[in-house]
């Protein structure tokens, strides 16, 4: 068996911030997550014949988290942990295999940005 899983999310949050210091900010993240999951995968056994099949599947879930940003004049570097709640696992149902893909719990994310 061979397979291609490929996902895209977009994440509409509100991310409210308290200035520490003037170089460090803490911030929190709370909003929802839409994403688009797609997998393809092809089964070839003895016989000749090759199977391949498609499963598509859009996820609304929430997202929530704590992270802090570093400011340096006007570059930033920033790290957020963000926890995904009321996500449900995609569910694959084909004709030569069966289960779910679930997404992790949680993820780290780590940026560098400009102000202007």
């Amino acid at each position: 068996m061979r397979g291609d899983y490929e996902e895209l999310e977009m994440i509409f949050a509100l991310k409210p911030w308290y200035d520490l210091t003037d170089w460090f900010r803490v911030q929190a993240t709370l909003g929802a997550a839409v994403s688009r999951a797609h997998l393809k995968f092809g089964v070839s056994g003895t016989s000749p014949s090759t199977s391949h099949q498609r499963f598509d599947e859009w996820s609304v879930y929430g997202v929530g988290g704590l992270g802090g940003m570093f400011r340096f004049e006007d570059f930033c570097l920033g790290f957020d942990f963000i926890a995904r709640f009321l996500d449900n696992a995609m569910k694959i149902d084909g004709r030569d295999v069966h289960g779910t893909i679930d997404r992790g719990g949680w993820f780290f994310r780590v940026y560098v940005g400009y102000e202007f």
